[in-house]
């Protein structure tokens, strides 16, 4: 969804920009100095006009419809141009386009309120937890591809001190006896240490972010292709 001037797609990110607005020639100080304005910069080396008015410094998803398959030019008014939603690229056309920010205030609220619906697998993830390439958790994850999940994943990262204390300090988790009756690790499907043997006293959540999804995705990617090679050979 980051596009180069001369790449030809439907839709474009931009921002709201006032009317006067020369991307070769920006202007100075605050671009929302306008309360108001119908012209986006998409990267072209002319604003967009869009039928409404928006507040400057608005991001939207620009829509350009037929006019995407123009190469653009400083002579080219793109005046048939709408604002859609964000989600009309994944909706209509499959493609990516950029992530979500959602805040919640307790570990058991990160498990709903999806905008894409209920997570279908759950993966915690800690020092505390299994090896990925253990058995256990290797068959865990082919019976779930098996069964057509994998579809929906949620991986799960704990701050410094891990999972165990977000959900110590989960009142809503600590009445249905979670560290009493049952441990953080029943929450997910899989409870899994990304980086065994990691050699330091902790791992920052940037850092664990890269090195899990390193980890996960051959033992994910060789689930799901099997799932679909059984499926065939029916």
């Amino acid at each position: 969804h980051h596009l180069r001037l001369r790449e030809v797609l439907r839709w474009r990110e931009g921002v709201v920009v006032p009317g006067q607005y020369d991307r070769n020639h920006e202007q100075q100080g605050d671009h929302r100095q306008e309360q108001s304005s119908d012209m986006v910069d998409v990267g072209f080396p002319s604003a967009v006009k869009i039928p409404e008015k928006l507040p400057a410094g608005t991001r939207v998803t620009i829509d350009l419809g037929s006019l995407a398959q123009r190469p653009p030019s400083k002579r080219l008014t793109y005046r048939s141009a709408k604002v859609v939603s964000p989600d009309t690229p994944r909706v209509e056309a499959g493609l990516y386009w950029g992530y979500r920010v959602r805040l919640v205030g307790t570990l058991s609220s990160v498990f709903h309120g999806s905008e894409l619906g209920s997570y279908d697998f759950v993966i915690g993830t800690s020092e505390r937890g299994r090896r990925v390439d253990s058995p256990e958790i290797v068959q865990k994850v082919r019976a779930s591809a098996g069964a057509g999940r994998l579809q929906h994943l949620l991986i799960v990262f704990g701050g410094v001190q891990g999972l165990e204390s977000s959900a110590g300090g989960d009142e809503r988790l600590i009445a249905r006896g979670c560290g009493t009756s049952w441990t953080v690790a029943e929450l997910f499907d899989i409870y899994v240490n990304t980086c065994p043997n990691q050699g330091s006293r902790t791992i920052r959540t940037e850092e664990a972010i890269l090195i899990s999804l390193a980890t996960l995705r051959p033992m994910l990617e060789k689930a799901l292709n099997d799932a679909v090679s059984a499926e065939v050979s029916r």
